[in-house]
């Protein structure tokens, strides 16, 4: 039985990888030119936090949540509230692992401030939603001889997500809510 749970899951992961590799863009309707401007700025700070989580630093992924943001997620059972929680949170996932990747697949980003979107001006909220692979390696553990006591372990998460952010002129966009939860039928 277990052998074939194992086939089961192996051949369920190749499909879902080759259904996330496409990296198809859907949007409900055709975005302005303000909000084309918006995507380009969410898809840098996107890679800016992709770059943070992978350096492991705290304070750097720590500045694209706003100060009351909120956070729920696969790394704990309950919301997170404000910035310094989110701070501890990072900080006790980085200093768990040894080296961590994420890579997001299928972003899409949505704008809800019709009242601004019609005056052409820079939209004020945005929902990312995707999925994303984070993978999280636990190095081997060694004596003084360098002969290995206790081996290390990888874990690769399958995760679909939603980022709400909002923009401000101060500090232009921040995440003011992150949701990540693993994908059904995944470990």
């Amino acid at each position: 039985m277990s052998r074939i749970r194992s086939t089961f899951q192996t051949f369920g992961f190749a499909i879902l990888t080759a259904l996330l590799a496409t990296n198809v863009h859907a949007q409900a309707r055709d975005f302005t030119e303000a909000e084309r401007a918006a995507v380009g700025e969410i898809e840098d700070l996107r890679n800016g936090w992709v770059e943070a989580y992978r350096a492991q630093d705290v304070e750097a992924i720590s500045r694209f949540y706003h100060p009351d943001a909120t956070f729920a997620g696969t790394l704990q059972p309950f919301w997170l509230e404000g910035g310094d929680a989110i701070q501890d949170l990072w900080a006790r996932y980085f200093a768990a692992w040894d080296r961590v990747n994420i890579i997001f697949r299928q972003p899409t980003v949505q704008f809800y401030d019709t009242a601004v979107q019609e005056e052409g001006q820079e939209p004020m909220v945005a929902v990312e939603t995707g999925y994303l692979e984070m993978f999280m390696v636990e190095d081997d553990e060694t004596d003084d001889q360098g002969r290995t006591i206790r081996e290390g372990r990888v874990v690769i998460t399958n995760i679909r997500y939603s980022i709400t952010r909002v923009f401000t002129r101060e500090n232009g966009w921040q995440i003011a809510s992150m949701n990540v939860a693993r994908l059904p039928g995944t470990e």
